[in-house]
């Protein structure tokens, strides 16, 4: 039951990137005294399913990838 509820929600998370990636997304601004906000232009009109796909397909294949660690983040010292 816990899978199906996990495939679910990814579902939901999906349709919500697909959402965002076809109709773009106006940022909220938490810092007043900051640099305004980016938002999320639409692409609708721009970008077919296909397209829409493979970017989702990426978004994906990003969060599967390991985190980083501190070594991964400092210049190797043995480079020029």
């Amino acid at each position: 039951m816990r899978e199906l509820v996990m495939a679910v929600g990814a579902v939901v998370l999906i349709g919500a990137v697909r959402s965002t990636i076809l109709e773009g997304r106006q940022a909220a601004k938490k810092d007043f005294d900051g640099p305004p906000p980016q938002n999320m232009p639409a692409w609708r009109g721009t970008l077919d399913d296909r397209d829409v796909d493979a970017v989702i397909a990426y978004i994906i294949r990003l969060d599967s990838l390991p985190e980083p660690t501190k070594s991964d983040q400092q210049p190797d010292a043995s480079f020029p």
